[in-house]
């Protein structure tokens, strides 16, 4: 049995060095526009899925290949060096680098676990938090004359069809949400 659990470890780990060596092979066939010529292939990424592989799966191999090394791939797998990537790419101000990230350690999330310690798994969901938090705090808030529009505009609507409703206004599509009680629509038009 430990024989086995020996042997798995040993193909895991060679995955993660094909898959770094596939992503470096890959960066350095992009170098080269003449081959698209050759193949006729009108763009990189349609020659890579026609000849190679899916380019989804290339990208992740080229964008892991780019910022880090062979070891450092093999030791934390080729998801979650992805993660610590897009990680970078949302916050610039950890460290210089994906690399730096990495070495740097810093604990994340509301656990402040260290980056190390967390599985890709677990990266993701904290970028994914991460990018949302980002794109609630881009949206601006209403302007003073916004909001007391919305608020003349609910007296209205109670004084002239005798519904409440909750407002809400969305700066980034320009738009007032209203959610009004289907009990209060009903009894008014029932």
């Amino acid at each position: 049995m430990d024989d086995l659990i020996a042997s798995l470890a040993a193909r895991h780990r060679r995955i993660g060095q094909e898959c770094y060596r596939l992503g470096k092979a890959l960066l350095q066939l992009k170098q080269q526009p003449e081959l698209l010529t050759m193949y006729g292939a009108p763009s990189f990424e349609v020659f890579v899925t026609e000849h190679i592989m899916p380019f989804r799966t290339a990208a992740r191999y080229m964008l892991v290949a780019k910022y880090f090394g062979e070891t450092t791939v093999t030791q934390h797998g080729i998801s979650k060096c992805e993660q610590i990537v897009r990680l970078h790419r949302i916050r610039r101000k950890l460290a210089p680098s994906p690399s730096a990230l990495l070495r740097k350690n810093p604990r994340l999330g509301p656990d402040e676990r260290p980056l190390k310690k967390m599985t890709a798994k677990e990266l993701e969901e904290y970028v994914r938090q991460c990018k949302l938090q980002d794109a609630a705090d881009r949206v601006p808030a209403p302007t003073r004359s916004q909001a007391q529009d919305v608020k003349r505009f609910q007296r209205e609507l109670r004084a002239e069809l005798g519904v409440s409703g909750r407002a809400h206004i969305d700066t980034r599509r320009g738009t007032l949400l209203l959610r009004i009680p289907l009990d209060e629509l009903r009894a008014r038009y029932g």
